[in-house]
């Protein structure tokens, strides 16, 4: 009686140890996949005074130009910033710190999957003062980040197109890693 429950009990545990594993694969599995789909950008940078040095612990607010909405963050030890998972379009960078005129730098463009890099240097002066820079291309055409290649196209770009229709999936076919028809559609070295 007693061996039978033991053996109950050892089937028992390997069985939830298989269903365990099995359900950590599929976890990583699925992860790694959003992961690789992702749409939205990145904005990082580096503060630093005009003198080159590093400022940590500035203010660092992030504003989409399209729906006003802001998103706070701070530099680290080492001057550096990042704020992730940012929908593609325009923003306006602002860095404020005590003893330095507001720093701030409208038109920075994020597209999807990239990662727009801001560089601010920061001036002596009251934070009353704001110095805004101008002038950002607006191309970010080379990803620095990421060995991916990888071409977005603006609102105008996409208007000038020829195609019979603004259906999304004639604009997939842009893409040379795409290739077949609307009914059967597949993204070279994924699945269908």
């Amino acid at each position: 009686m007693e061996v039978q429950r033991f053996v109950r009990a050892t089937k028992w545990r390997r069985s939830s140890a298989r269903a365990g594993l099995l359900t950590l694969a599929v976890l990583v599995a699925i992860a790694g996949a959003a992961a690789a789909q992702t749409v939205t950008g990145t904005i990082r940078g580096t503060v630093t005074d005009a003198g080159g040095l590093i400022i940590p612990k500035a203010a660092v607010l992030i504003i989409d130009e399209t729906t006003l909405v802001p998103r706070a963050t701070e530099t680290d030890g080492r001057g550096n910033f990042e704020v992730t998972n940012l929908n593609p379009g325009s923003y306006r960078i602002e860095v404020q710190v005590d003893k330095f005129k507001k720093f701030e730098r409208p038109g920075v463009i994020v597209r999807t999957g990239g990662a727009a890099l801001v560089e601010v240097q920061l001036e002596v002066g009251p934070i009353d003062e704001t110095v805004t820079v101008i002038g950002q291309s607006t191309a970010n055409i080379i990803t620095l980040d990421s060995p991916a290649v990888t071409r977005g196209l603006d609102e105008q770009q996409l208007r000038d197109l020829p195609r019979a229709s603004r259906d999304i999936q004639d604009f997939l076919y842009l893409n040379p890693n795409v290739i077949g028809t609307s009914d059967d559609m597949q993204f070279i070295g994924s699945r269908t």
